[in-house]
């Protein structure tokens, strides 16, 4: 392992990071971006289980992540019309795949 001998001034220490601020989310997307990783590996290993493509249709998607609804705290028809609302806006090129 390389290790510099140079140190690094304060300039540009604070020229270092983040320059562009936050990602900023669909709204749409709110929910699902701060799971915690509990959740997100349950959806994974399902996910795992079900797609079998180089896409992923709205039923595989509903059945990937229904299960959310838990976590997010509401009711399966408002997690079906979230997902069916997230297919909608990954499925770019409407081939009813997000790909």
């Amino acid at each position: 392992v390389y290790q510099s001998k140079r140190r690094v001034t304060n300039s540009e220490a604070t020229s270092m990071g983040q320059k562009l601020g936050k990602v900023a989310f669909l709204e749409i997307a709110e929910p699902f971006s701060n799971l915690p990783k509990r959740a997100i590996l349950g959806i994974w290993q399902v996910f795992n289980n079900i797609a079998d493509g180089f896409g992923v249709r709205g039923d595989e998607l509903e059945e990937i992540c229904i299960d959310l609804k838990d976590e997010l705290n509401i009711s399966r028809v408002s997690m079906q019309e979230k997902i069916h609302t997230i297919f909608t806006c990954f499925d770019t090129d409407e081939n009813g795949l997000i790909d």
